[in-house]
């Protein structure tokens, strides 16, 4: 087994982004799409013709930091005791965002400031009415969390197999089968989050096949861009391209380095 690591450069971004956006025919405020591009680019050139997805198995298996966040603040006395956990470290921004709406609101409206991370009311929202009726329906708060991602988050993501068949490769998602999904749902919770631990049983169920310091990697961020995309063309005082002054390794793309340690 070996173990890829993918960085962009600077200049693949500026070069590779108006691409992607032609092939999804509109603009997307995710890093996600342009990562499948480069991912994409690099199984050709060693030819590949069909790639394994991870999509669905944070939704199906409590996977997202922000589920953990959203199931603490329950009690925020218990979310405090671990916000500077390794696990939480990088997302102290979305706590304070959590901690201004009142202590002991519902978890539709805890989850809500998780998810759209702006002051934009939930009221009168038809994206808010989902998250209810979620909460309505399903007998775990874990199942209320992954039901509004897969219908909210995973579809757009969905969208970027398309930048893979534009290297002629097919995606396939084995966590999005139906049979898995249902697997999961009707799994217990600590199966999926034990205390600040995500998808745990995934990681229990891989860890005598996956590398130790891939599994219990806690430096999990989400795809967000470390510059605003309006900084292309600009300069600084001091000259130079903004955008090439940014270490664009945050990205995670495409320098291909070969981790060839056996796994036992």
């Amino acid at each position: 087994m070996k173990h890829v690591v993918l960085t962009p450069s600077s200049e693949e971004f500026v070069e590779d982004y108006p691409k992607v956006m032609r092939l999804l025919a509109e603009p997307k405020a995710n890093a996600a799409h342009f990562l499948e591009f480069e991912v994409g680019k690099a199984a050709r050139t060693v030819g590949l013709g069909a790639m394994f997805s991870g999509y669905g198995s944070d939704e199906a298996f409590g996977g997202e930091v922000r589920y953990v966040l959203a199931l603490l603040d329950a009690d925020r006395a218990n979310l405090r005791k671990v916000a500077d956990s390794s696990l939480l470290q990088n997302y102290a921004p979305l706590i304070k965002r959590l901690w201004r709406i009142p202590e002991g609101r519902s978890l539709p409206e805890r989850y809500w400031q998780l998810m759209v991370r702006s002051d934009t009311s939930s009221e009168d929202s038809s994206w808010f009415r989902l998250f209810e009726r979620a909460h309505r329906e399903e007998h775990s708060d874990i199942n209320t969390l992954s039901r509004i991602d897969r219908e909210i988050s995973v579809p757009p993501l969905l969208e970027s197999g398309q930048l893979l068949k534009y290297w002629g490769i097919e995606k396939l998602c084995p966590f999005l089968d139906r049979d898995v999904q249902s697997a999961a749902a009707r799994m217990f919770s600590d199966l999926k989050i034990r205390g600040t631990e995500t998808k745990f049983v995934v990681r229990y169920a891989a860890k005598n096949v996956i590398p130790y310091y891939i599994i219990n990697r806690v430096d999990k961020i989400g795809f967000a861009f470390p510059i605003l995309l309006s900084a292309i063309g600009n300069k600084s005082s001091s000259g130079g391209n903004a955008l090439q002054r940014v270490p664009i390794g945050h990205l995670e793309g495409i320098l291909i380095e070969e981790d060839t340690t056996a796994v036992e």
